[in-house]
């Protein structure tokens, strides 16, 4: 019964990232990618703003993240190292003996790590605000200037 438990588990943790991989491996897939990025470029005006903001971002792998993806990523790992860590000491309780309750320390241990970067990960992110400063934009002087300014670079700044 424990075995099944455990079997559970981990095909819940491994099968999402395999059945993504082995659909994004599909030839239909880059098609599909493909037409999502003509559709974002068809969206876009000349100047290079975006005319309609959609929900799904295309990105290549090794991209960076967006902060909702990487809040949603560290919120996921934090809820899976809480149902490991729990899910271990019920199977240290039902079972006793070395093996479960090492268990239970290992992912009580990983839980607590997680826990301490993701503090420091935020007073680290704090303290750069803080000291971050702000430059002022240069003001355009004219409809001149501005035009001149944004066949040079593209931006009206």
């Amino acid at each position: 019964m424990v075995l099944l438990i455990l079997a559970v588990m981990w095909l819940a943790v491994l099968l999402p990232p395999a059945l993504r991989r082995r659909y994004e491996s599909r030839p239909g897939a880059s098609i599909g990618a493909f037409q999502r990025q003509l559709m974002v470029i068809s969206q876009t005006t000349p100047g290079g703003q975006r005319v309609v903001e959609t929900e799904h971002r295309i990105a290549a792998p090794g991209a960076p993240m967006t902060l909702r993806e990487a809040r949603q990523r560290r919120r996921d790992i934090l809820v899976g190292l809480a149902v490991a860590a729990g899910a271990s000491l019920l199977l240290a309780i039902a079972i006793g003996g070395p093996l479960p309750v090492g268990f239970n320390l290992v992912a009580d241990t990983l839980l607590v790590g997680y826990i301490a970067l993701l503090a420091r990960a935020q007073r680290v992110s704090a303290a750069r605000g803080a000291t971050v400063t702000v430059l002022p934009t240069p003001a355009v002087v004219g409809v001149e200037h501005a035009e001149v300014a944004y066949a040079r670079t593209g931006t009206l700044y």
